[in-house]
């Protein structure tokens, strides 16, 4: 049987990345063709809260394991290193490193974007450490960030998908207008944009909003006190992270989704939101036009572009025809397009084309 030695991160912690890469290590499609061996490449166990020196020593096993495999035999090495932030500098290493243990093909996932503008690794080291492998991308939007002079790689396509078998439920609408903030609470997921946009809708309409999310740049109470600085007098709730369990709950008792992100590689909250039937108005950035065509199921809008947003929104509320809709297409996209099975097929096309 074929080899895959896959140094990838699953969770914990819990993110885009390492969603699809759990479902990559449990598909019986994929594992009926190929043995796949893992190593977990991120450092962190409990949600980026390690200690450096903890890191270190995680780093220093991931190595040594790494070495121990030097003789024996792999057809693909599947990796899927972080190229934004300083996450780079020890992907980077770890790939450099694979490339002279493994006689094999060297297949780079990149779920997440940056490696252009990435300053942490000079250009001339990514030149080198990322010439002659595959490099899969999650949409064709994203291709702009493979830098120019890279040899001899070759750049596939494979989208993520919905990362459960969520079942399916009845579309569902509130009197009073529920929009939701879905996302880890950071600067650059836009919260703060998120707030402002909820201030203009305020003047405009009746509404209430909910945050969930894991609390990174802001803590709940820091939260609070910035929507407070903004007057704004809509009943809201500040949820913290939610499981699998609640997501149909949330989605289902929020009438629009806003994701007023500054960078987005895919978007899993997109696609688990179009599936529970409530439509998003998200920035035109990233992958996340390979999911919402504007106009037809969601809304695109330019980056930072509050009142894009709040006109977006208005329009979509204010239009029950459009939002209906929005909704049909919306779920459709994902029953047709974005189900496990749709990763998996991609993603074994891709294998066997390179063996």
């Amino acid at each position: 049987m074929k080899k895959i030695i896959a140094i990838i991160q699953v969770p914990p912690p819990v993110h885009g990345a390492s969603l699809m890469n759990q479902l990559f290590l449990k598909s019986k499609l994929i594992s009926a063709q190929f043995k796949v061996s893992h190593f977990q490449l991120s450092l962190s166990r409990n949600n980026f809260k390690e200690s450096k020196i903890s890191k270190l020593i995680n780093f220093i096993f991931l190595i040594r394991s790494l070495f121990k495999l030097k003789n024996k035999n792999a057809d693909i090495v599947y990796i899927t290193p972080s190229v934004s932030g300083i996450s780079i500098v020890k992907d980077v290493i770890i790939i450099f490193i694979s490339k002279i243990i493994f006689e094999s093909k060297v297949v780079l996932h990149l779920h997440n974007f940056g490696l252009k503008k990435n300053s942490f690794i000079p250009y001339i080291i990514k030149k080198n450490v990322f010439s002659n492998t595959t490099i899969i991308l999650n949409s064709a939007h994203l291709s702009s960030d493979i830098p120019k002079g890279f040899k001899n790689i070759k750049i596939k396509y494979c989208h993520s998908c919905l990362p459960h078998h969520y079942k399916e439920i009845s579309p569902n609408r509130n009197s009073i207008p529920n929009i939701l903030f879905y996302s880890n609470i950071l600067i650059s997921k836009g919260i703060i944009d998120f707030i402002k946009i909820i201030k203009d809708l305020e003047k405009n309409i009746k509404l209430t909003f909910t945050i969930a999310g894991d609390f990174y740049d802001y803590n709940e109470i820091e939260l609070i006190e910035i929507i407070e600085s903004y007057k704004i007098y809509s009943n809201y709730k500040i949820l913290g992270k939610i499981n699998n369990d609640q997501k149909e709950s949330v989605f289902k008792n929020s009438d629009i989704y806003v994701n007023p992100t500054y960078f987005e590689t895919f978007g899993i909250t997109i696609l688990e939101s179009l599936w529970f039937n409530t439509p998003v108005v998200a920035t035109n950035i990233g992958g996340i036009p390979e999911i919402i065509e504007n106009n037809k199921n969601g809304y695109l809008v330019e980056l930072r572009n509050i009142n894009q947003f709040v006109e977006s929104i208005l329009k979509l509320l204010g239009n029950s025809d459009l939002y209906d809709k929005f909704v049909k297409n919306g779920n459709d996209v994902i029953k047709n397009k974005f189900q496990i099975n749709n990763y998996e097929i991609q993603l074994l096309k891709i294998f066997n084309e390179l063996i």
